[in-house]
């Protein structure tokens, strides 16, 4: 397996840490020890000689553990599916009231006014809750926390659905439930971060951002057929709180917060990642995760990213619809157009997680934050042609929208995964994916705020969308520049876990494991 891929490599001069990022792909773990000293890192190493040792690492690991990158392989898939459908089972606590909000605000006698606090309320609450259980994640690790979202999600609302009439209680209550909602995309991603190669989080987290567009239409779909079956929204809130507890099961019963579990060894610690602990001396606490992110201009960075790219999205979530009736557009052919800023939203999370990892190679993190310039100006384009050119047009309005859906939404998913998994590693990815979520969800916020007074000039709200996907492009150049630095540094930096090891071999350590 290791010659095939140094085959395929194309490279003639792999250095040591060439080859252990190599052997982290293979084997989904890190070696500590080396047949050849002699190779310090940082220096060049000959091909040959590493090709050899990397496949003597292989046979002796499977001749010790038959089986073993197979079951590894076989546990990474499942733990990744698992998550992906608890994630979309998710849904059906935070779909519930949306579906049913005619049917509550009548028989419950709620104001339009009051149904906007309480969603005002549970944003608030959402946000918050992304910034401590991204924490809390970190030290009691992802499944915990992902388990807690579901059940949580269940008993508040049922909790909900036993109120009546007064405007407060429902309000307190769905608080809660939002806040308590915001530990399940945490907890996702720092599972994956104690399983996933940094070589494949572009594609695993693609695939598990795509569980928000399927989970939410699929949920919508079920919910639509319940409430035109005649159930009131009581009915509806305590179906779905079974049907969250349903996806509650394959968490308790299949995902870890480790491979370690399994008796397997953890993926190789991302190279870009500030975030480092010897498990065997100290754990994660919120003083050693926040103190080196608030040293790293690369965090900071991401989190203005994602504050300027969630206030895009929000736009266009948002004003789409109404920016197109106002063209003159029906208001199907307005919801049907609309459609495929998320439609071609969905084919930018794809093709930018898979483009993340062949950019990966050799300096992984370097490379990979050029997706945000290049994703920026894909969406530049069309942002630009909706505030200056407002043509009813068929083609041209498609174009602007596939344009923007397909950079925008492409940003989302990267800053909020991939990135946040590089930066934090194992055991800072869930705290750092918290905070930019939370910073993204302030940008949404404030985009909504403001736009007030914009609400009817939708050119210029669609201009100030624009300025700030000029913004997405120059912070993106910083970002790219910031964290090569940032790069460079960990790579010389002698300390646990960042110094890149001499050439890998097997040993007798290797030989037990599992």
């Amino acid at each position: 397996m290791a010659g095939n891929g140094w085959r395929r490599s194309g490279v003639d001069d792999w250095s040591v840490e060439d080859a252990r990022n190599f052997l982290g792909t293979v084997l989904g773990y890190e070696v500590q020890s080396s047949d050849f000293p002699q190779f310090a890192p940082g220096t060049g190493a000959a091909p040959r000689a590493i090709h050899d040792a990397l496949t003597r690492h292989v046979q002796l690991l499977n001749e010790a553990n038959p089986g073993y990158l197979t079951r590894r392989s076989v546990w990474e898939g499942v733990t990744v599916l698992c998550c992906f459908v608890a994630w979309a089972g998710s849904y059906f606590a935070r779909d519930h009231i949306l579906v049913s909000q005619q049917d509550f605000c009548e028989r419950e006698r709620i104001s339009r006014q009051e149904f906007a606090a309480m969603m005002a309320v549970g944003y608030a609450c959402y946000c918050t809750g992304k910034v401590v259980f991204g924490l809390v994640a970190d030290s009691c690790g992802g499944c915990s926390t992902l388990l807690f979202t579901l059940v949580g999600s269940a008993v508040l609302s049922i909790v909900f659905s036993f109120g009546s009439g007064s405007a407060a209680y429902f309000i307190v209550v769905y608080g809660v439930l939002r806040f308590t909602q915001a530990a399940g995309w945490v907890g996702i991603v720092r599972v994956v971060g104690a399983w996933v190669p940094s070589t494949r989080h572009g594609r695993v987290m693609s695939f598990l951002s795509l569980s928000f567009l399927i989970g939410d239409t699929v949920v919508r779909s079920i919910l639509s057929e319940v409430l035109q079956a005649g159930y009131s929204w009581r009915e509806v809130m305590r179906f779905c709180a079974l049907g969250t507890a349903v996806f509650a099961v394959p968490v308790v019963i299949i995902i870890r917060d480790s491979p370690m579990s399994k008796g397997m060894q953890p993926p190789p610690r991302p190279p870009s990642s500030i975030c480092v602990f010897d498990e065997q001396s100290t754990k994660p606490t919120m003083r050693t995760i926040l103190g080196p992110l608030c040293l790293s201009s690369s965090f900071w960075m991401l989190c203005i990213l994602s504050f300027l790219v969630a206030s895009i999205r929000e736009s266009f979530n948002v004003y789409s619809v109404p920016y197109l009736e106002s063209l003159g557009k029906e208001p199907d052919q307005a919801a049907s157009m609309s459609s495929l800023f998320p439609g071609f939203g969905v084919v930018g999370v794809v093709v930018i997680g898979v483009t993340v990892d062949w950019l990966g190679g050799r300096e992984l993190w370097r490379l990979r934050s050029c997706a945000i310039p290049m994703w920026g100006a894909f969406a530049l384009p069309g942002l630009a042609a909706l505030a200056v050119w407002p043509t009813p047009a068929f083609w041209p309005l498609s174009a602007a929208f596939m344009s923007a859906g397909f950079g925008v939404c492409g940003l989302f998913s990267l800053l909020a995964g991939v990135l946040s998994l590089d930066l934090g590693g194992q055991y800072g990815s869930a705290t750092v994916c918290g905070i930019t979520d939370a910073a993204g969800y302030l940008g949404a916020m404030a985009i909504m705020a403001a736009s007030g007074t914009l609400s009817s000039d939708f050119q210029t709200l669609f201009g100030v969308a624009t300025v700030l996907c000029c913004g997405c492009i120059v912070v993106g150049f910083a970002f790219v520049c910031t964290s090569g630095r940032e790069y460079a540094a960990l790579i010389e930096a002698d300390r646990p876990g960042s110094e890149m090891a001499a050439v890998v071999g097997a040993t007798a350590e290797q030989r037990d494991l599992g």
